[in-house]
């Protein structure tokens, strides 16, 4: 067996392991970036509804950390290791046992959380709203994306707007 039939077979074996019984399918989102990982899982009942895991009804104990050390094997092994490997996923298992992952490769200045597998100057101004994405960081990201600015250029501009932040956050003390 390949590592990453692997890999999959032990996701697999994880998200079965987190399923309530009202899950159709079982979901882990997740990002991996050198400095930053998060990922969970949730799941879509079979009516349609999504289901969140909550502090008294948590995943198994030790679960989305394996699922992210998984992932993170999976950017070392064919086809996925290269200079530019993916850094968002989506990784579906259906209660009729039907696996399938997603990946894609977002860079960091266009990742925010609650925001997977799309770029955050890729969302409209209602989906950033939507997703609590503050409006001047969505338009900055915008405009990097858009590619009306340069990476220097938002980078000093981001400077700008945490600065602004940290001087409004000191003076509530």
């Amino acid at each position: 067996m390949s590592d990453l039939q692997e890999i999959y077979d032990e996701i697999g074996k994880l998200l079965v392991g987190a399923a309530p019984p009202d899950a159709a399918t079982m979901i882990f989102e997740g990002k991996d970036y050198d400095a930053h990982a998060e990922g969970g899982p949730y799941w879509i009942r079979h009516d349609g509804t999504e289901g969140r895991f909550t502090r008294h009804h948590a995943p198994p104990r030790g679960m989305e950390g394996a699922v992210m050390d998984l992932v993170r094997r999976l950017k070392a092994v064919e086809p996925f290791a290269s200079d530019q490997p993916f850094t968002h996923y989506r990784i579906a298992l259906t209660d009729k046992m039907k696996f399938s992952i997603d990946f894609a490769h977002i860079p960091q200045e266009q990742s925010w959380a609650r925001v997977f597998m799309r770029p955050v100057g890729g969302l409209s101004e209602e989906e950033a709203d939507a997703l609590l994405v503050p409006k001047e960081h969505w338009q900055l990201r915008k405009r990097l994306h858009d590619g009306d600015i340069t990476k220097a250029e938002f980078d000093a501009e981001l400077a700008v707007i945490d600065a602004a932040f940290d001087a409004r956050k000191a003076q509530r003390g």
